[in-house]
């Protein structure tokens, strides 16, 4: 056997195991395909919430958020608004305060990332306010909240949910083709891997990062305590370790700015990339140690952190077997043939992908056409940015810049 017929024996092998993974991934998101709502739960009691917004420099948009929070239907006593001003250097602070928010201004120029802003206000929090809350809201400054929003929440909460996550639009999809694949990218986490999850009874396996209710009773005993870049995935797995099911809210909807371009997609995407590269590392051998152990539950968040590896490792075995295929059979125009093949057969999968989930979601706005014809090589081009993520050691949470000023009325209406 020589070196190209072990170089197609092993990639055979690695596509056996590759659809092992593939096979689980498929059977758990049928439930993309069935109609959801969330269960009602009880309008009471009612949960004192603590709505905690990380901030910096969001002068432009922070109004908006607030005044969508004062506008919700839970009554206004039993939730308040904290902005922490992170290392802002504009007038953040002063708009928040003037609307009413209870305004918390850290400095620290060498800790800068949404997780450091809450590991910083969640250290004094209880100290300060006792047992006063006993449920969190996290969203983020760019957001904007339906009406009904923190009412959903209670009412999951009132039906046991100790972390719930709600549902997020993208509120510029019309901005550019860029916006719009952004967009469309949370419509399928929510609707392909949230849902699913959902109708089956699995937990989420992550919060989203903005628009997540918790029970405070979680970090009451040792705070707000995170390592790595993407603090909601790790905040959601690390809650799942200890049997947390996180549900899911798709009658709560927030609304927030999407990237118009691909260097500000890239910034975004490669951190997320890094941050789940840290939480493979840190976390898959917990869960296999749970599997191991009986806990089956812990099986999808197993599955759902070798996403990493597989997007590192399918594509260069991919390459490979093409290329033991060519040197072996010396048949170039059929080499060819199956790269096209292949291109076609993906690209079409992913447009109708998109088209369905805009469709069965009921999501439409002006040029989404383009959003469509780009959204397969927008996953294709977003997954291939592993591979820098695989060599970065040190990510920053670098900041974006957010302008929308739409309000709650115009997103609904």
């Amino acid at each position: 056997m020589n070196f190209w017929e072990v170089v197609s024996l092993v990639t055979q092998v690695v596509f056996w195991l590759l659809g092992i993974f593939g096979v689980y991934n498929v059977l758990v998101s049928l439930g993309t395909f069935v109609r959801y709502k969330t269960p009602e739960g009880p309008d009471t009691p009612y949960h004192r919430f603590a709505i905690v917004v990380t901030a910096r420099n969001e002068e432009a948009v922070i109004a908006n958020l607030i005044n969508s929070l004062h506008k919700m239907d839970y009554p206004s006593e039993y939730y308040e608004i904290f902005i922490v001003a992170d290392n802002c250097t504009d007038q953040t602070a002063a708009i928040a305060r003037s609307l009413g928010a209870t305004v918390k201004e850290r400095f620290d120029d060498k800790r800068k990332s949404k997780g450091y802003a809450l590991n910083w206000f969640f250290s004094s929090f209880f100290e300060e306010y006792g047992d006063q809350f006993d449920s969190c809201m996290i969203i983020d400054a760019d957001n904007v909240v339906s009406r009904e929003y923190l009412t959903v929440m209670n009412q999951q909460r009132n039906l046991g949910k100790q972390v719930v996550v709600g549902y997020r639009h993208g509120k510029n999809p019309s901005d550019s083709a860029i916006s719009g694949c952004n967009s469309l990218f949370w419509l399928m986490q929510r609707r392909a891997h949230d849902q699913p999850r959902a109708v089956i009874g699995l937990s989420l396996l992550s919060t989203g990062g903005s628009g997540f209710v918790f029970d405070l009773s979680l970090i009451r005993e040792t705070g707000w305590v995170t390592e790595t870049i993407t603090e909601d995935i790790e905040f959601a797995l690390t809650a799942i370790e200890k049997g947390v099911v996180i549900g899911y809210a798709n009658t709560a909807r927030n609304y927030d700015e999407q990237p118009k371009s691909w260097k500000v997609t890239y910034k975004q995407q490669i951190r997320w990339k890094v941050g789940t590269k840290q939480l493979w590392k840190m976390k898959s051998g917990r869960f296999l140690k749970q599997v191991l152990q009986g806990n089956f539950r812990a099986f999808d968040p197993y599955m759902y952190l070798q996403g990493f590896p597989v997007m590192i490792i399918a594509p260069i075995a991919w390459v490979l077997s093409l290329l033991s295929r060519f040197m072996l059979t010396g048949d170039l125009p059929g080499l060819v043939s199956s790269v096209a093949v292949a291109a076609l057969v993906g690209y079409l999968l992913l447009f109708v992908f998109g088209v369905f989930l805009a469709t069965a979601e009921g999501q439409r706005w002006e040029g989404q056409w383009k959003a469509f014809l780009l959204f397969p090589i927008f996953i294709v081009l977003t997954s291939l940015i592993s591979y820098p993520a695989l060599f970065t050691q040190n990510p920053r949470w670098d900041p974006i810049k957010h302008e929308d000023t739409r309000t709650i009325e115009e997103m609904q209406s």
